[in-house]
């Protein structure tokens, strides 16, 4: 890791095609954040299946506008081991996310965690629902569902990123 990484807290969201729920996740987290005003923190989402370079659902770049968010530019990219050792935090959205973090990066355990079930680690706990195929109310459904669980583990994420932060001073 280069000290520029060092200087930088890197969260990342897993689901499946990296279309709908992980760029939801990712946008809401980087809107809170900026918030905050809390620097030097990198928020991005991969898919154990990706839609490689697929835009974000259209249905998704809808809800995220609930919170000042865009996800136009957004890309769908595929996990790789690569990806899971630059990270800080990774944030699995149903268990059978976190089973693949852990077979492509067994090493990750101990910053790899199930969503919901934040910050407790393990792979017990709720998966959010994949609205793919869904209609828009459904997917504002899982934005708000989202949104909430962000609420509540925004503090213990802002924490670990300012620990991280004032400890490469």
């Amino acid at each position: 890791m280069t000290a520029e990484q060092d200087r930088v807290f890197r969260v990342m969201f897993v689901c499946t095609g990296n279309i709908c729920r992980s760029p939801m996740a990712e946008e809401i987290l980087r809107v809170m954040f900026d918030n905050a005003e809390v620097d030097n923190v990198l928020v991005s989402s991969s898919g154990v299946g990706a839609v490689v370079g697929h835009p974000a659902s259209e249905y998704a770049q809808v809800a995220v506008k609930t919170c000042g968010g865009l996800l136009s530019e957004h890309r769908g990219q595929q996990l790789t081991k690569e990806l899971i050792e630059e990270q800080d935090v990774i944030l699995a959205l149903s268990s059978g996310h976190y089973h693949s973090i852990l077979r492509i990066a067994p090493e990750s355990e101990s910053k790899t965690y199930l969503f919901k079930a934040f910050p407790e680690h393990g792979d017990t706990g709720e998966s959010i629902f994949d609205p793919i195929g869904s209609s828009q109310s459904v997917y504002n459904e899982v934005y708000l569902e989202i949104y909430s669980e962000l609420q509540r583990m925004f503090p213990e994420l802002e924490s670990m990123a300012q620990d991280k932060l004032a400890g490469s001073q």
